[in-house]
């Protein structure tokens, strides 16, 4: 009985400070620099953003907001997160990402030149003013010919140049953009 009545204590004990344990909840009103307030929260606190329009420029890693710890993130009905004008500039270095679902992966891609920051001429709705190529191997080559690929620089996967071969030299797209693969194959 003595043990029973220990275990109901020590439950009772870590009951009691279960408070400890509860996250805390972190606001945000339109003005306040939510990332300092993201460093001084601990993983599993809460951050909310109040109504009105919360209007950041980047910071670190190029981000608004950097979240690098299990934390909730809440926007009240109202809250408005928008990017700062003029934050953000068209770059002459370009940025790779690749589809994880294609057929064929484009694992030894390369991208040079110096982009000459003019718009493209046919701009997608998905682009938001940014000049997106995209490179699709349309064809496998066989008996020693090199594989073949489709690009094009306006709408999303919209290729108008296609079956261009693939070579390991640097090979021009357009607007100073260049790309280079590593194999033929």
């Amino acid at each position: 009985m003595k043990t029973l009545g220990k275990i109901v204590f020590a439950f009772l004990v870590l009951l009691d400070r279960s408070w400890i344990l509860r996250a805390t909840e972190h606001t945000i009103r339109p003005g306040e620099s939510p990332q300092s307030v993201l460093d001084r929260a601990i993983a599993g606190d809460r951050i909310v953003f109040l109504p009105g329009i919360h209007m950041h420029g980047v910071g670190r890693y190029r981000s608004m907001l950097y979240v690098d710890k299990p934390i909730e993130i809440e926007l009240r009905e109202g809250a408005i997160l928008k990017l700062a004008p003029n934050t953000c500039n068209i770059e002459t270095d370009g940025e790779i990402t690749t589809d994880q679902d294609a057929g064929k992966k484009l694992d030894d891609l390369e991208i040079g030149g110096l982009f000459d920051r003019s718009r493209p001429a046919i701009d997608g709705p998905e682009s938001y003013g940014n000049t997106i190529y995209t490179i699709i191997i349309d064809n496998e080559g066989k008996d020693g010919n090199p594989d073949t690929f489709a690009w094009g620089d306006g709408r999303i996967f919209d290729t108008p140049y296609k079956s261009i071969p693939i070579s390991t030299e640097w090979q021009e797209l357009s607007h100073g953009v260049k790309i280079r693969f590593a194999n033929r194959v």
